[in-house]
Order: structure tokens, then C-alpha cells, then sequence
């Protein structure tokens, strides 16, 4: 399951196995994408509240240093 399933892919999976365990093997493909999709942007966010984390000390210690 990498890149775009297409129409042609879908319809022979239903037609193999049958309706509702293609739309189970569907939603654990859609499921497993976007908990890759939320991994990305949690990484991201560690990193913003990191440097904010950071910027916040620095600007501390200079408050308590005036």
C-alpha cells in the first residue's frame, strides 16, 4: 500500500475478499497514514515548544541579571 490506491485496486479488493474486510484493510490504511502524518507534525511541535523553552530561559536570565 504505497502512493494513491486507485478505483481499479479497490474494486478488485472487494470483489476478493468482500465488502467489509475491504473496508477494514481501507481504514487500516487510512488509519496507519495518518498516524504517520501525526509522528511529522509532533516532531515539529517538540521542536517549536523546545526553542520556545529555550527563548524563554535566555529571556529569564537576562530579567534576573538587570
Amino acid at each position: 500500500f504505497k502512493g494513491v490506491i486507485e478505483l481499479n485496486e479497490i474494486v478488485t479488493v472487494i470483489s476478493t475478499v468482500g465488502f467489509p474486510a475491504a473496508m477494514c484493510i481501507l481504514m487500516g490504511y487510512y488509519i496507519m497514514r495518518r498516524e504517520e502524518e501525526h509522528g511529522k507534525e509532533m516532531a515539529e511541535l517538540k521542536k517549536a515548544i523546545n526553542n520556545n523553552t529555550n527563548a524563554i530561559s535566555k529571556l529569564v536570565e537576562r530579567l534576573r541579571g538587570e
